[in-house]
């Protein structure tokens, strides 16, 4: 059945393919999947429009229960993998790269050429449950963000970082601590009678987002 939905519906995910899929997920039709047999999504996932995921065999993307990633975002997974656990958060138009070219001069630097002719790095991107990422903000392979991490916007994550601490900066560096109240409070939504309700209020709004920037682009 046709839909003027900016989302694909329950049935369309179903049919496109992905390695795993959970219930109530959302999908902006504008999203670039690549290698979806090896996109994972769990529960109440969503991920906004015009976002592109890439995925491989060797390499694939996870993205767990209630993760949101915001619109425009990139998350290129095929060089060494991706995972966001549960309630990690990309904002609008973050970079997660699992593979990244040698400048240094000795080899070239191009997707067209395999190695030796390159030396791509590459290395998983992990963010563990109630980590953060800010808008525009990059992060190179093989950084984790341990639980609760925040990386602030337009920041540039070279190096893996701790919990519950907040960085911004290029390259990213310490700026304080960060309270664990999003362990208590995420207990309690999900045990809130009214939590059906909320979830379904928020999907409201991707619906008028994903509308909006459909007319503007």
């Amino acid at each position: 059945m046709k839909t003027n939905s900016p989302c694909y519906t329950d049935e369309e995910l179903r049919a496109l393919g992905f390695a795993a899929l959970g219930a109530h997920t959302q999908v902006a039709r504008s999203c670039a999947l690549y290698g979806i047999e090896n996109i994972h999504l769990g529960d109440r996932v969503r991920i906004d429009a015009f976002t592109t995921i890439t995925a491989s065999e060797c390499h694939a993307v996870r993205i767990e229960d209630f993760s949101h990633v915001g619109v425009h975002c990139y998350l290129s997974g095929s060089g060494g993998g991706i995972v966001l656990e549960r309630y990690a958060i990309l904002s609008s138009g973050v970079r997660l790269f699992s593979s990244a070219d040698d400048y240094s001069g000795e080899f070239m630097t191009t997707p067209l050429v395999a190695p030796p002719y390159t030396n791509p790095r590459c290395g998983r991107v992990h963010l563990e449950p109630f980590s953060i990422v800010g808008a525009q903000a990059v992060v190179l392979p093989s950084c984790r963000l341990a639980e609760g991490a925040a990386l602030g916007a337009f920041s540039l994550a070279t190096k893996s970082l701790k919990a519950w601490t907040i960085y911004g900066g290029i390259p990213a560096r310490r700026l304080k601590s960060r309270a664990r109240k999003p362990l208590a409070l995420s207990k309690r939504l999900e045990e809130d009678p009214r939590y059906r309700y909320l979830f379904a209020l928020s999907l409201c709004v991707i619906f008028v987002e994903s509308s909006l920037l459909s007319h503007l682009c």
